[in-house]
C-alpha cells in the first residue's frame, strides 16, 4: 500500500548485533530515527486507540509547548521498586527534580525529534545500555518517561494535563475485571484515548472479555480503516 512504509528495526538500531529485540524500552528509544519523520510526532503504544477525533491542541500548545497527559498522583520515589516503569519514574524525580511530579498517563505521547536527539546526547550511556537488552530489564532507561518529565520540569509553555473525568481511559483485561460495566461506561464517553491492557494469562478464563470488547469496538468504529486487513 503506497501510503504505508514498513520500517524495520535494522533501520533504527545502529548496532544490529543487538537484534532481534523484544524490549519496548529499547525500541521507544530509537523511534526518532524513522526516516522522514516530522520534527513533531505522536507515538501510541500498540494497545492504545484514539477515542475521538483529535486536533493539534490535544498534543501541542499554541505557544510551541507540548501537552503531557499525567495521572493526578505522584510517582514512586525509590529506585528500589521492582517494576521498570516505577524505577524510571523515580529516576526522573531524582535527576530532574520537577516542581510538580506526576505519573504519566497511558495515553498518546507527543515528541519533538530534535529535543529527543538532545536528550540522547545527555543520557547516551544509559540509552546505549538499554539498547543491548533484548527483553525488558529493571535498569532500562525509559526515554518517554524522562523526556516527558524533562519538559514538565522546564514549565511553560509545556503543559501537564490531568487525566480526570475520563480524559484517557485504561481498561485492564484480566480475570477480576467487570468488563461489561466498564464498556457500558465507555458507551457515552469520548475520551481522547482508550487502552485495552492485556493481562489475560489464560484465554480459557479471560477470553470471553475479548468477545465483549470486539462487539464494543464494532459499534464504536463501524467503518474499517483502509489500512485494516480483511478477515
Amino acid at each position: 500500500m503506497p501510503q504505508l512504509r514498513l520500517v524495520t528495526h535494522a533501520e533504527l538500531f545502529s548496532d544490529i548485533s543487538v537484534l532481534p529485540t523484544f524490549n519496548s524500552c529499547a525500541i521507544e528509544a530509537v523511534l526518532h530515527r524513522i526516516p522522514g519523520l516530522a520534527d513533531r510526532y505522536i507515538y501510541l503504544n500498540d494497545d492504545v486507540i484514539l477515542g475521538r477525533p483529535v486536533v493539534r491542541e490535544d498534543f501541542f500548545t499554541a505557544d510551541g509547548g507540548t501537552v503531557v497527559y499525567v495521572e493526578p498522583w505522584e510517582g514512586p520515589r525509590s529506585l528500589h521498586r521492582g517494576h521498570v516503569v516505577d524505577r524510571a519514574l523515580a529516576m526522573a524525580r531524582l535527576r530532574l527534580a520537577p516542581k510538580s511530579f506526576h505519573t504519566l498517563a497511558h495515553a498518546p505521547r507527543a515528541f519533538g525529534r530534535r529535543r529527543v536527539e538532545e536528550l540522547w546526547r545527555e543520557w547516551e550511556p544509559e540509552l546505549r545500555s538499554t539498547l543491548t537488552h533484548r527483553f525488558r530489564s529493571t535498569d532500562d532507561f525509559l526515554l518517554p518517561v524522562m523526556y516527558s518529565n524533562a519538559l514538565l520540569a522546564l514549565g511553560r509553555p509545556h503543559e501537564p494535563r490531568l487525566n480526570v473525568d475520563g480524559l484517557t481511559r485504561t481498561i485492564r483485561v484480566g480475570a477480576p475485571t467487570d468488563m461489561a460495566r466498564l464498556l457500558a461506561e465507555l458507551e457515552d464517553q469520548r475520551p481522547i484515548s482508550v487502552t485495552f491492557n492485556d493481562e489475560v494469562e489464560d484465554l480459557r478464563d479471560g477470553g470471553w472479555m475479548w468477545v465483549l470488547i470486539r462487539d464494543f469496538l464494532g459499534r464504536r468504529y463501524p467503518v474499517a480503516s483502509p489500512f485494516e486487513l480483511a478477515g
